[in-house]
């Protein structure tokens, strides 16, 4: 017996062992094969930043120029990287050619110190929005914006992937030797969060917030030498349990940088960084201006936290501020054309140039444009709007822009001549799954999904969209295991969320959608969809109450929701409030005229309501007739409210011959509770005599 035992035991241990053995040798094989990289930068998470840029960079070192963040990057020890000087027409990453001057300052002339007798001096300081990656030499704002202004000298002072840290120093050591009149500061959406890091594309400075003071830290920021030999590359001993690994620690950063302490750290270094700056130009003499770039114009969400607070500062702080959000959505949606490709185009310049240039003359900083200046920049703008869509950013950024706008087929064509240019676009894939989601080719549109996933496996869009996906097509299994992984990858992923709830109320998991919808209303309380959602959760576990308040909530944040005020209708029915139900019934119509459960639920009031004052035959059969023929009278409950009201009509034979109807469609999909009420009606109607009632509790 004992013998057994132990040979059990040993096989069983054998068998793990060799479980183990076999995924190690596939994970290995994967990223051999694959070409995926061993470090995946993330989050707050310094060290994944420096092992990912130490990887590549002694990979590049051995076979090219191991220079710095975008390939044109210099060291520098008090700012970690500068561009390189005396650049001419550098093409790198099929981006527009660059050229710097004799200072690494992107400009085609020498800018000395000094100011020129009887002109006055704008230092432009920001990232690489600013220092124009994606544009020409002479199409960038900063140049755009000389050329827009009489008498003045633009000095651009903005480098690839600064944080505003790092602008700061800028300002400090170089800005605020051009002697400046104006200061721009272009703060992209992600420049608060660089600040937070010591290491991201490169090793940097790093401020900290001390008794509202800051006090710079990792300066001299070291070498890429001396960074080198500290870090020793070893590969791991087991590929499959750093890649587990990567993910946890993936996961871990994410909840990190979306909780409360990160958030007010990020805003708190933010604000002190722009007073320091604001205080350096006011001693000189000048006056700053914040533009605020946002990342994505055609996100989901519109709420731009940093984007409030920089508004908020600018009075706190006396900046000036310029939200470029609504200008750079509103010409896309005029013009039907995208400002952006990655960074600015030759377009988003010229916009960013307009509405800089507006404000400075709306400030009376600068006196108002020439005619030739904006000739000039009218000129600039046709030719850009004329220009073809060659490269996948370009191509992108158009379809992504035209998604938003409704235009799926034209999006479509491009996502496509996309993949034509480059098979292995990720951005591709994802974007033409979209297009094909909305078509309801659910189908290709998974395919696409898998694609991109293959080249991105950890993105969370792709996974939660993948999900989604799924779901539409029934694989509910396959589709909660995506969007698990989307949760997994990014915890705070509010679509996921409220996903992955439906997905569960579908399957009767209520309690388990509740406490995905509970998160999602952490992540946005304002969200009338998710509010909606936890109301009808609600109602499945008979917890009316709570429903009713979420029902509330939602028309409090949008009266226009014509589902909510059938919810309320019918939670107000069931409450005795018969006058208050009869209005939000009547809402839902006029809001939806097409509403056939809405036009049911009022029907059966005016049709079988106890009290006569509420009943009213001929609008009962009115609605309930409409009803029918909007569900192609194939609903049970509308034609037995129809049968109710044609019996309140004295129509007995055809409430009869109705109610028939509705007890074999009932049965016909097993809906017991419906088809008892149904055969009391149809006892009634037999007898001659009206059915009364109220509406079903909500939810049933």
């Amino acid at each position: 017996m004992r013998s057994k035992l132990k040979r059990q035991i040993g096989l069983a241990v054998g068998a793990t062992c060799l479980t183990l053995l076999l995924i190690e040798a596939l994970v290995r094989l994967c990223y051999m094969t694959s070409g995926t990289p061993l470090h995946i930068p993330f989050g707050a998470h310094e060290k994944s930043y420096l092992a990912t840029w130490a990887e590549d960079y002694q990979q590049r070192s051995q076979t090219d120029d191991p220079s710095l963040v975008y390939g044109m990057g210099q060291y520098d020890r008090r700012l970690g990287w500068t561009p390189k000087p005396n650049l001419s027409k550098v093409v790198l990453e099929n981006r527009p050619p660059v050229s710097t001057n004799a200072k690494g300052l992107r400009t085609l002339r020498e800018i000395p110190y000094p100011k020129p007798a009887g002109k006055r001096r704008l230092v432009a300081i920001g990232d690489s929005y600013t220092f124009g990656m994606d544009g020409e030499d002479q199409e960038i704002w900063p140049v755009l914006l000389e050329e827009s202004l009489d008498q003045w000298e633009v000095v651009n002072l903005g480098v690839f992937a600064y944080g505003i840290d790092q602008q700061l120093i800028m300002l400090q050591d170089e800005g605020l030797k051009y002697s400046p009149d104006i200061v721009v500061v272009g703060f992209y959406e992600d420049d608060a969060a660089r600040a937070m890091l010591a290491f991201r594309d490169f090793a940097k400075p790093r401020f900290q917030v001390v008794n509202d003071r800051l006090v710079l830290t990792n300066v001299p920021v070291p070498s890429p030498e001396e960074i080198l030999s500290q870090y020793q590359h070893r590969d791991p001993p087991s590929y499959a349990w750093h890649w587990l690994q990567q993910r946890l620690r993936r996961r871990g950063a994410s909840g990190q940088m979306s909780s409360a302490e990160y958030w007010s750290e990020r805003s708190a270094l933010s604000r002190a960084i722009l007073r320091q700056m604001q205080q350096e130009v006011s001693n000189c003499g000048a006056k700053m201006l914040v533009v605020f770039i946002p990342e994505d114009i055609y996100r989901e969400s519109k709420k731009l936290v940093l984007r409030d607070e920089l508004a908020t500062w600018s009075t706190e702080l006396g900046y000036a501020f310029l939200d470029l959000q609504p200008i750079l959505e509103t010409f896309a949606k005029q013009e039907m054309r995208s400002p952006l490709s990655g960074h600015f185009n030759p377009l988003g310049n010229v916009i960013a140039t307009q509405a800089i240039r507006k404000k400075l003359t709306e400030l009376d900083w600068v006196n108002p444009p020439t005619a030739a200046a904006v000739a000039s920049l009218e000129e600039h703008r046709e030719r850009a709007m004329s220009g073809a869509l060659t490269g996948v950013r370009d191509l992108y950024s158009q379809a992504r822009m035209l998604q938003t706008q409704g235009h799926q087929a034209q999006a479509e064509s491009l996502y496509r001549e996309m993949l034509r240019l480059d098979p292995e676009s990720p951005n591709g894939h994802f974007g033409l799954s979209n297009a094909l989601t909305e078509r309801g080719q659910h189908e290709e549109a998974a395919d696409h999904l898998r694609e991109a996933l293959r080249i991105v496996p950890t993105w969370p869009q792709a996974h939660g969209n993948l999900g989604a996906v799924l779901a539409e097509k029934g694989d509910t299994q396959e589709a909660v295991t995506h969007l698990r992984e989307a949760l997994r990858l990014s915890p705070d992923y509010l679509r996921a969320h409220i996903n992955l709830a439906s997905v569960l109320a579908r399957e009767g998991q209520y309690q388990d959608a509740i406490s995905h919808l509970l998160q999602a209303l952490q992540l946005d309380p304002d969200s009338p969809a998710v509010h909606y959602d936890l109301g009808c959760s609600l109602e499945r576990l008979g917890q009316y109450e709570e429903a009713f308040v979420h029902f509330q909530e939602v028309l409090r944040l949008k009266p226009v929701d014509a589902l909510a005020h059938n919810k309320m209708g019918r939670h107000l029915t069931t409450r005795g409030n018969t006058e208050d139900a009869i209005v939000h019934f009547r809402e839902a119509i006029r809001l939806d005229p097409g509403f056939a459960e809405a036009m049911n639920n009022l029907a059966r009031i005016h049709a079988a309501h106890p009290r006569a004052g509420f009943r009213n035959p001929s609008e009962a059969v009115r609605l309930a007739e409409q009803a029918c023929e909007l569900t192609a009278r194939k609903n049970s409950a509308c034609l037995g409210t129809l049968a109710a009201a044609y019996a309140e009509s004295g129509r007995f034979d055809e409430s009869v011959s109705t109610v028939k109807i509705a007890i074999e469609l009932a049965q016909s999909v097993g809906h017991r509770p419906l088809v008892s009420i149904l055969r009391t009606q149809l006892a009634l109607y037999q007898q001659r005599r009206p059915y009364r009632d109220v509406l079903l509790p909500p939810g049933s």
